[in-house]
């Protein structure tokens, strides 16, 4: 006999939410969303928004709310076709989340004050899954003459073996530079100058930190215009 599956307290039942159209579902993921989110904050006007601070401003921040479930390797973006959309395959996986029985696996939340303080501050703290496709780790390829030496010759006249002039064992640098060569000398981000890597993605521009991609703070807003000024 297979185990029950626990009900989740405020989790609408399937049977409460619209039934979707597997002919198209783009739609339907979007509708079953904006139905889900009208059942979690009452308010029949809400509607889901697929851009980054858009989704911050609108769904989480107005309504103090957390979208759950959305799956760690399927990017959040905007679900209009094009512009790296997700693809069919993971809009159909979302739409059998939010179709599974007896209660979608991907619902709102109420966001505790920690986690409204955080999605405040930092976009990407609202976005329910990550903002961009995980890299994919590329094939180690080894030097080829590691180890290899050039072909013997031979004296023509006596057949003996004809010596280089020194020895040739490959490569004299080493085979894998290790971390602690490869990284940045101690106390570099505290004198870099250089403005860091910028990138306009959902309406937003984002900048390159430690943790990866995230919204400028304020004092970084304010250097950035002024090296502006500077430069007109």
């Amino acid at each position: 006999m297979a185990a029950s599956i626990p009900i989740i307290p405020g989790v609408p039942l399937a049977t409460q939410l619209p039934k979707p159209d597997q002919s198209d579902p783009r739609g339907s993921v979007r509708r079953l969303l904006t139905e889900l989110l009208i059942l979690a904050t009452g308010d029949q006007c809400a509607r889901m928004w697929w851009t980054l601070t858009a989704f911050q401003k609108h769904v989480v921040l107005r309504y103090g709310v957390l979208l759950l479930g959305w799956p760690p390797n399927i990017p959040f973006m905007s679900f209009s076709p094009g512009h790296g959309c997700p693809s069919m395959a993971e809009i159909r996986w979302l739409l059998s989340l939010l179709t599974a029985k007896p209660q979608p696996r991907m619902y709102f939340a109420r966001a505790t004050p920690g986690q409204l303080d955080a999605a405040r501050l930092d976009a990407a703290a609202a976005a329910p899954g990550p903002l961009f496709p995980a890299p994919t780790p590329l094939p180690y390829i080894g030097r080829s003459n590691i180890g290899r030496r050039r072909s013997v010759r031979h004296n023509e006249a006596d057949g003996s073996i004809i010596l280089p002039r020194y020895v040739r064992d490959g490569p004299k640098s080493a085979k894998v530079i290790s971390e602690e060569l490869d990284s940045e000398p101690s106390g570099w981000s505290s004198v870099r100058t250089a403005p860091l890597p910028q990138m306009y993605k959902d309406g937003a521009w984002l900048i390159w930190g430690e943790s990866g991609w995230r919204l400028p703070t304020a004092s970084e807003l304010l250097s950035s215009s002024n090296s502006c000024l500077d430069r007109s």
